[in-house]
């Protein structure tokens, strides 16, 4: 996470942290930056396209 991107990583996919699959950085403004927390669980859609990562849809969020 920084200033202006987060990492989202999908622990449902995998067995361990290492080999969770991993979303980002995902470009966002630095005020919601600013306000995600480690640990939070999120259902989002997202693609990556010409190398960069973008969010298609934010269903839910449960910090």
């Amino acid at each position: 996470m920084t200033a202006g991107s987060l990492t989202f990583r999908d622990d449902d996919m995998g067995s361990g942290e290492g080999d969770c699959p991993v979303v980002g950085p995902v470009p966002v403004r630095p005020e919601i930056a600013a306000q995600a927390r480690a640990g939070w669980r999120i259902l989002l859609s997202a693609v990556k396209v010409g190398g960069q990562w973008g969010l298609v849809e934010v269903v839910s969020g449960d910090p």
